[in-house]
């Protein structure tokens, strides 16, 4: 912006003279930005923060533009956000502040018990038949889900403690377990005992 600038001197006979100039008014001080929360804050993969709203202050008009980008970790549900606004005056200068979400996976999969074992919770024992062993060891009666791995890993294992049993009133027992484990390695498990009877 440029301002011209006349000054007049004139002593008491009336004699005057006059000084012409040009002012350049040059903005080079950048805008104050500010951020209201944290340059620094972690977060759930299921549970991430809206970006705050920034403000900022200036002699001049001033802008604020938003970017973000994603750095992924080593695992899903694991990722950093960064989160970068920048405050533009009319004259150009510029300011930014950052903000880094730190995305994290703590949480353990939930595993579903449906069937015929859906009232059971881990670690009790069921009674059953001998004609109805195949039925619950081959039966899908366990499943597995995961706040941020869309896939979490189930495996089963059984350990049948007397294979040859269940014959002539004897009984025999089989532990069935199941883990669940995501991406970032937090893992769950569940594990019943059956009771077999020979009726």
């Amino acid at each position: 912006e440029k301002w011209l600038c006349i000054v007049t001197a004139t002593d008491e006979c009336g004699n005057s003279s006059e000084f012409i100039f040009e002012v350049n008014v040059v903005d080079t001080i950048p805008p104050e930005i500010f951020l209201p929360e944290p340059d620094t804050i972690m977060a759930s993969c299921d549970s991430i923060p809206m970006a705050p709203t920034v403000t900022a202050t200036d002699g001049c008009s001033v802008q604020i533009s938003y970017f973000e980008e994603i750095e992924d970790r080593e695992c899903i549900g694991e990722y950093d956000i960064i989160r970068t606004w920048f405050a533009t005056d009319a004259c150009g200068n510029e300011s930014s502040v950052t903000q880094v979400v730190m995305v994290k996976d703590t949480v353990a999969p939930t595993i579903k018990v449906k069937g015929r074992l859906e009232n059971l919770a881990s670690g009790d024992s069921l009674r059953i038949n001998c004609d109805e062993v195949d039925l619950y060891l081959n039966g899908n009666w366990v499943s597995a889900m995961d706040n941020c791995d869309p896939s979490p890993t189930l495996i089963s294992n059984r350990f049948d403690n007397n294979a040859g049993g269940c014959v002539n009133g004897a009984s025999r027992t089989i532990d069935l377990s199941w883990t669940a484990t995501d991406d970032c390695g937090n893992r769950s498990e569940f594990n019943v005992t059956l009771v077999v009877v020979d009726n």
